[in-house]
């Protein structure tokens, strides 16, 4: 009865509202995922202020909704010689810290784990914390079914564990950083079918929250990774028999960081607009667009950066 409702759940379209990382990958989650080509959303001009999003999938969607922030932003930004907003939408990684590293993007949005990436190897400066889709932090869930015979993330060694991606803050850095120092061994595996051995837990990537909820009520997956946005819309009978081995810390949702390069006073002038832009009608309908964002407003103590950053070098360092 329990794999009926789990498989019901999984199999509806309210699941994708649930999938809080952008867009979905449309081909089999156990091959590669196809890349896409860098796109701009206008060509250039002299003086533009350029947002860039890290999309792998729906790089046509980023434009869309990236746009209007990108707009409004230059009219703010006018007096500064600012003439136009584009957004150029990066297939990978790789793509995006070259056009941070050249100046060819100017401002980032996206979660803990990419944004510290962008600022260990472009030199991206963080400036404000996002609240994407009304909130202001989240973390990650690691569970398992009642009757899996787990009770504790000491209990994961020789099995496999279901991640989301490797650029993920709540499918991948914090579940690595909670295995890590609990003295676990995660090692990567390329299949489902990977052996693993009895010292270590194995994990695979799901790409998709449906994905990893599929393969843990299936028994591919002895456990899976969430955020807790995704684990709280879950049906109460369904997480009535799903026990939780570990709740992460939380940590912003999404951050806003800055290219090394941008002139002072325009890193000023954005961080003053995007702490204010939730005060206007006009700039409410903006943020309703950009991804349903509630608001922008500055890292809450001065250690925040700090943990953060702690977290990331910890994975880092045990990835290299």
């Amino acid at each position: 009865m329990l794999l009926n409702r789990l498989s019901d759940f999984v199999a509806t379209g309210l699941l994708l509202t649930l999938i809080s990382c952008g867009a979905v990958p449309k081909t089999d989650p156990e091959t590669n995922v196809s890349k896409a080509e860098p796109i701009a959303a206008t060509e250039p001009v002299e003086n533009p202020l350029v947002l860039g999003d890290l999309s792998e999938n729906d790089p046509v969607g980023a434009l869309e909704e990236f746009q209007p922030l990108a707009d409004y932003l230059a009219v703010q930004l006018a007096d500064l010689g600012i003439d136009d907003g584009q957004v150029k939408a990066a297939p990978d990684m790789e793509t995006m810290l070259q056009w941070l590293t050249t100046g060819e993007v100017d401002i980032v949005f996206d979660s803990p784990y990419p944004a510290l990436r962008l600022a260990q190897e472009a030199g991206a400066q963080p400036i404000l914390r996002r609240w994407k889709k009304g909130d202001a932090e989240y973390y990650s869930v690691i569970f398992t079914l009642l009757d899996s015979g787990i009770n504790s993330i000491q209990d994961l060694p020789g099995h496999l564990i279901a991640f989301d991606s490797p650029s993920s803050t709540s499918g991948y850095m914090l579940p690595i950083f909670y295995l890590l120092e609990a003295n676990l061994m995660p090692a990567e595996k390329n299949s489902l079918n990977s052996i693993v051995a009895e010292d270590e837990v194995g994990y695979v990537f799901a790409y998709e929250d449906r994905n990893t909820l599929q393969w843990v009520i299936n028994g591919k997956v002895a456990a899976g990774v969430v955020d807790n946005q995704t684990f709280a819309e879950l049906p109460e009978d369904v997480k009535a028999n799903v026990r939780i081995l570990l709740e992460t810390e939380a940590v912003p949702r999404h951050m806003a960081v800055v290219a090394a390069d941008l002139e002072p006073s325009i890193v000023d002038a954005v961080t003053q607009v995007l702490l204010e832009i939730d005060q206007s009608t006009e700039g409410k309908a903006v943020l309703e667009q950009f991804e349903r964002t509630a608001k922008f407003d500055p890292f809450p103590t001065p250690d925040y950066l700090s943990r953060l950053e702690e977290i990331y070098a910890r994975v880092d360092d045990w990835s290299e």
